[in-house]
């Protein structure tokens, strides 16, 4: 299930495309509960939320989740720079 949020006129997702763990990285994940929006500004934090994953047909636990946003429409969002 894709978390996603309304901000700054766009639709983002709280991960990035392909999910919620770089298989590489792991020890960080893309924590929805990390994103977070107050008026106008988009706030994005890291903190201590361990939460298992299968990664390479391995359990791990990943430490901590970190905001991230993706804009869900790219076409869109490059047409307000031109």
């Amino acid at each position: 299930m894709r978390n996603t949020i309304k901000w700054a006129g766009y639709e983002w997702e709280t991960q990035e495309r392909w999910g919620d763990i770089h298989p590489d990285k792991t020890y960080n994940w893309y924590d929805p509960s990390a994103v977070e929006v107050q008026d106008a500004d988009l706030i994005l934090k890291s903190h201590y939320n361990p939460k298992e994953f299968v990664v390479n047909d391995k359990k791990i636990i990943s430490s901590y989740g970190v905001g991230l946003v993706s804009v869900m429409d790219i076409l869109k969002s490059r047409q307000n720079y031109l």
